[in-house]
């Protein structure tokens, strides 16, 4: 395989790793801080909501920039973000401007997810693509499989500061990674289509394909169902009810992706 794609898939490591890092952190500070289940509540309903603004919008991007460029480029901007919020962490920022660094991650994110998995293509060559795929989908789950307990018990032996530097960290190895990937497909700008078939054309394939209509939604009660929304949950009840560490919050975040993980994996053997 080429050396891009050994880029592309550490790049993915480190991100998703910082990425529940960074959940783990926030949800942390902002009980510590707040100690409302509120704030916590906020925290998933921002990310899910700006991933799924800027997820519908992504053809718009898709069609006037380079994946490449779109996929650095919002990684260099959430480590800029993350290095403000670490700054707002240890200077007690207001929770409104804490959230509002928070949706636009949460926008950024919806941008390059589908930007990576559209890249694997442009720099793998077809006899590969298939193993490629399952390399990075088997990166991605034990990645997050582990961020949860690991990102618990750091939080649980230094504080929630430390854990978003330390995201902060891997923001910037992944975007190192990023900027030594070489893409050399041509870009094409596609002029003909107005801006409203840029942004229905996706759905509309997705409403008429019975089988991408299946996934799509199974994706979508996943995602109502996701280990961030029980995350903010689980804390309260093992600080408040069980009164133990965040360690064994990140030892049940960790169970119940296993057991997500289990569900997904069955439906695709069926």
């Amino acid at each position: 395989m080429k050396k891009s794609f050994h880029f592309l898939w550490i790049s993915q490591v480190l991100a998703n790793l910082g990425d529940v890092f960074y959940i783990v952190g926030l949800v942390t500070i902002l009980y510590r801080e707040g100690h409302s289940a509120f704030l916590l509540a906020l925290l998933p309903f921002l990310n899910t909501m700006g991933r799924m603004i800027s997820g519908s919008l992504s053809p718009f991007v898709f069609n006037r920039f380079r994946l490449l460029r779109v996929l650095t480029s919002t990684q260099f901007m959430k480590t800029i973000l993350l290095s403000l919020l670490v700054a707002g962490a240890f200077l007690s920022l207001p929770f409104a401007f804490i959230f509002v660094f928070i949706f636009i991650i949460a926008l950024l994110d919806g941008v390059a997810q589908p930007a990576s998995a559209a890249l694997i293509p442009r720099i793998v060559d077809s006899t590969y693509l298939l193993r490629a795929n399952s390399i990075l989908s088997v990166v991605n789950e034990m990645t997050s499989l582990g961020a949860w307990a690991v990102g618990g018990i750091i939080v649980a032996l230094s504080s929630g500061e430390a854990i978003i530097i330390l995201t902060f960290i891997l923001f910037v190895l992944s975007s190192f990674c990023l900027i030594q990937i070489v893409d050399h497909t041509p870009f094409e700008k596609t002029d003909e289509r107005s801006k409203k078939q840029e942004l229905v054309e996706g759905f509309l394939l997705i409403w008429h394909t019975p089988s991408f209509r299946s996934i799509q939604v199974m994706l979508i009660l996943e995602a109502l169902a996701n280990v961030v929304w029980v995350a903010a949950i689980m804390y309260i009840f093992v600080a408040d009810v069980l009164h133990e560490s965040e360690a064994w919050w990140g030892y049940m975040n960790t169970t119940f992706f296993c057991r997500a993980t289990h569900r997904w994996t069955t439906l695709h053997t069926i």
